[in-house]
């Protein structure tokens, strides 16, 4: 939960659950590990991606945060944990933002949301999921100084929205998710005028 430092899932009766691994694993076998945690537990992961406009804005991006809900099938579930970025997110630097804060929510068998502690352990019980968003990584450099070109990808491949491209990188990125170059050079010159204004002595 949130940057998970030795987390275990203790079910009772059961084996104990490596959820690091679970919530980090390579690539290349993402899909195979979660289908083999819930073929030998009584465990259910409903839902597990990566999360739009959470990263640490700047020249270069701070990871986006990962949303992982899971919970017990059929049995109690007992969750020992210590969650990183709750409180303090990871900072950004030379001008960079600072990655999105951590959060982990327990939602009860009637859909009601209930904040947990950033330490400690939470007992779930059948019909009851854990919501957990990692926090995002801090950014290095400022954002308005990141290729265009760049956050165009990073728009296509969902990491960033089309408005967080325009609000914070200063980037217009056009429907078919390309740059429009002469939007772009327009809104970075109105967005430096300022600066340069202040750096002139007024």
């Amino acid at each position: 939960m949130g940057d998970l430092e030795g987390i275990r899932l203790l079910l009772r009766g059961g084996s104990v659950i490596d959820w690091h691994r679970l919530n980090f694993p390579r690539e290349d076998d993402a899909r195979d590990l979660i289908a083999a945690h819930e073929l030998r537990q009584p465990l259910r992961i409903h839902e597990r991606r990566f999360m739009t406009d959470r990263e640490g804005a700047g020249r270069h991006l701070g990871a986006s945060s990962l949303k992982v809900v899971y919970g017990p099938v059929g049995a109690s579930l007992d969750i020992a944990f210590v969650s990183d970025g709750t409180v303090n997110a990871a900072k950004g630097v030379r001008g960079g933002d600072d990655g999105a804060h951590a959060l982990q929510i327990r939602i009860d068998r009637n859909g009601s949301a209930h904040e947990v502690p950033t330490c400690g352990v939470v007992t779930l019980q059948g019909g009851e999921t854990i919501l957990t968003e990692t926090t995002g990584g801090g950014g290095y450099g400022p954002a308005v100084e990141r290729d265009p070109e760049a956050v165009a990808l990073d728009v296509r491949e969902g990491w960033i929205s089309r408005e967080r491209a325009r609000s914070v990188y200063h980037v217009v990125v056009d429907d078919q998710g390309l740059v429009d170059a002469r939007e772009t050079a327009r809104l970075r010159l109105s967005a430096a005028l300022p600066s340069l204004a202040a750096a002139d002595g007024g």
